[in-house]
């Protein structure tokens, strides 16, 4: 698959897993093992890295309040 063709299916991917994820596990499971299909997966697996880095940067902005907390207690 051509670089251009694969950042397409990329972002088809990417796309599908953010509005309509069930549609992209239709897709997925309808032919695995096709080149489109797995650059596909891939652009899925890019949006749950993202949303992940967004989770652990709540957490880190909630432990950094409570540590403010804390010095403002003593």
């Amino acid at each position: 698959m051509e670089e251009k063709e694969y950042i397409k299916n990329f972002n088809r991917g990417y796309q599908l897993a953010k509005d309509e994820p069930e549609l992209l596990a239709q897709i997925t499971k309808s032919n695995p093992d096709s080149e489109i299909v797995k650059a596909m997966r891939e652009g899925a697996k890019e949006i749950q890295r993202e949303k992940f880095r967004e989770e652990l940067k709540d957490v880190e902005a909630a432990k950094d309040k409570d540590k403010q907390l804390d010095k403002d207690i003593d």
